[in-house]
């Protein structure tokens, strides 16, 4: 009986024309409409459907790609105890219509898991807090927002140790940045791995006739994804802010001649070139104005170079 019911609420959802149709899903269905039945395991329904032909093969990429070279996983992972990614979906476009269409994508990890996506004027400083500033009204505030190195995030392309309207903001609200490696959007797997299910799930599937079509359309997705994801907003939201003191960035050490470098907020850092092709893992003490830069070993963080890293004051 199990196993009827669980191929039952599997071809349903195809039939349906479901946004999300997978083991999990198909568990979340199982649980709420059979609560008098024992509950089966999510890898007893993954067998059940790969039997029966109802499960699509997905390509799955190679783990491990870059232990080797110290990228800080553990770190990140236990940063805190609540992280949440931020990002530009990237422009689109509709059949009509000339000027793109800008989506925001925003991923809690943990404490809770959350995913929503916005449309947005455009991709900028702006946009970005506008749409957190109204997200945090209704979902708890992280304590460390992952993003990547776009302008709108980090700031000005020439200005050194400058801290940009949108990191300030952050700050403000008791959230301490954490800026992705550059040109490395696997640092980000999670949001983009997302936006990947955005383009599938959502974008690709309809053929869009207006902006009131898309904004209507993204609120039966994003609400169809809260409850795959099985979302329940019971933390407290959090109304008086201490301010965040650090910020964090990842980098990968570069090669000039015989030694290592990177760059943080355009200041060039040399490094020993011992540590060419690994990631570090860099902590600004703004109290302090100190930098920390780090590299990751077996879990633990090691002391590479620490020097005065003073706020430009002039652009605050």
């Amino acid at each position: 009986m199990i196993v009827e019911r669980a191929l039952e609420i599997k071809k349903e959802l195809i039939r349906g024309d479901k946004y999300f149709y997978g083991p999990k899903e198909v568990l979340r269905i199982y649980k709420q409409r059979h609560t008098d039945w024992k509950v089966p395991s999510i890898d007893f329904i993954k067998r059940v459907c790969r039997a029966n032909g109802l499960v699509k093969k997905i390509n799955k990429r190679q783990a491990g790609r870059s232990c080797y070279q110290h990228y800080p996983a553990h770190t990140i992972e236990t940063l805190s105890d609540s992280i949440s990614e931020l990002d530009f979906v990237g422009e689109k476009y509709i059949n009509g219509q000339t000027e793109p269409i800008n989506i925001i994508s925003y991923n809690s990890l943990y404490p809770f898991k959350y995913r929503e996506f916005a449309m947005v004027l455009s991709q900028t400083s702006k946009e970005a807090i506008n749409f957190l500033a109204g997200l945090w009204e209704r979902i708890s505030t992280p304590n460390v927002l992952k993003v990547d190195n776009d302008l709108a995030f980090i700031g000005s392309a020439s200005a050194k140790r400058s801290l940009s309207r949108f990191v300030i903001f952050l700050l403000n609200r008791g959230v301490s940045p954490l800026f992705i490696s550059p040109r490395s959007p696997w640092n980000n797997s999670s949001i983009e791995g997302g936006n990947n299910v955005f383009g599938t799930k959502f974008w690709n599937r309809y053929t869009f006739t207006s902006v009131k079509d898309i904004i209507d359309k993204l609120v039966e997705f994003n609400k169809s994804y809260q409850e795959y994801l099985e979302f329940s907003n019971d933390l407290p939201i959090k109304k008086i802010f201490q301010k965040a003191k650090h910020i964090y960035f990842v980098r990968k050490v570069l090669e000039n001649k015989d030694n290592g470098y990177i760059d943080i907020l355009n200041e060039h850092i040399t490094l020993s070139g011992s540590y060419i092709n690994q990631f570090v893992f860099s902590e600004w003490d703004l109290e302090k104005q100190l930098l920390k830069i780090q590299y990751e070993n077996e879990k633990k963080l090691i002391l590479v170079k620490d020097i005065q890293f003073k706020i430009n004051s002039n652009l605050v």
